[in-house]
């Protein structure tokens, strides 16, 4: 995808709902960029664009070869790819699959450098389809909402997760239920609150400052009662915080000093226990083993 295109897709992205966005507006996404406040704003036009990073280009340049190979490994050959889908019924909810096998499912390509290698089910022999707590929340809500825009009845997600290999191949078939109750969720967010420019309740702290990045009114708000047991709950928090901290010191402590020179501790079986070694940037890391 070159610029111009980029930028074809990112004025698309405005006129709907998106598979990545699936997540944000049913707020189950983990990204701050993708809460209901934010994707609102973003389809205002008042959003702020994540600026293009490496992990981005990376996805993009490596996203036809991958898709070729996907074609190797299972032998099927994929349609061309059609560009933006808009559900029949309902023109806002928008897909844009990266592959496509016409009248059978499509093909979700990703590329994984992120650390948390652990959201990944492991592929298991003999396994064909997997499940909505085999792959991060996101991209399960991202492929059961193209699967709801194209009518599909399965989905592949072909991913490649840096240091591990080979590449995955996990299949899905499509949840009605799930899609049901998404489908109600991006209709009346889309309905309610972007056609109306009517934001959705902030929720958290990031949300309100999308909101309000500076006070309206120089004054202050009466609290209610539950805010206020929350004012106290946060005092103790602060304070058992300040407590562990100390406490974590005071063990850290005892633990470098008895490792001193060496790079670690084991048991007695000589399993490691600890590590306190040089790190690329020339100081010491302590790390605990699992």
């Amino acid at each position: 995808m070159n610029q111009s295109e980029r930028a074809a897709f990112l004025k698309e992205r405005l006129t709907g709902i998106g598979g990545s966005e699936a997540a944000g507006v049913c707020r189950a996404s983990r990204w701050e960029n993708k809460s209901p406040v934010a994707i609102y704003l973003d389809k205002l036009g008042e959003g702020t664009e994540l600026p293009d990073n490496v992990r981005m280009r990376i996805g993009r340049k490596f996203e036809n070869p991958l898709l070729e190979m996907y074609e190797e490994d299972t032998g099927l050959t994929l349609s061309e790819n059609p560009g933006l889908i808009r559900h029949r019924k309902y023109p806002f909810l928008l897909a844009h699959v990266d592959g496509l096998v016409e009248g059978s499912h499509i093909v979700e390509i990703k590329m994984i450098t992120s650390p948390h290698h652990d959201e990944w089910a492991t592929i298991e022999e003999g396994k064909e389809w997997y499940a909505r707590g085999d792959i991060p929340e996101d991209y399960y809500y991202q492929i059961q909402h193209y699967l709801m825009v194209t009518g599909l009845e399965e989905a592949h997600l072909y991913a490649y997760i840096a240091s591990f290999d080979p590449i995955r191949l996990y299949k899905f078939k499509r949840n009605n239920l799930f899609i049901l109750k998404m489908r109600a969720a991006e209709i009346d967010f889309w309905n309610n609150h972007v056609q109306k420019k009517i934001p959705p309740v902030n929720m958290t702290k990031e949300e309100t400052l999308l909101l309000w990045p500076k006070p309206e009114e120089k004054k202050l708000k009466a609290a209610d009662v539950e805010v206020c047991l929350e004012i106290n709950m946060l005092k103790e928090t602060k304070a058992q915080m300040k407590e562990l901290k100390a406490k974590e010191k005071q063990i850290i402590d005892v633990i470098t000093t008895s490792i001193g020179s060496t790079e670690g501790l084991q048991d007695d079986e000589g399993r490691t226990l600890v590590t306190w070694k040089e790190n690329s940037r020339g100081s010491r890391t302590l790390r605990v083993a699992n």
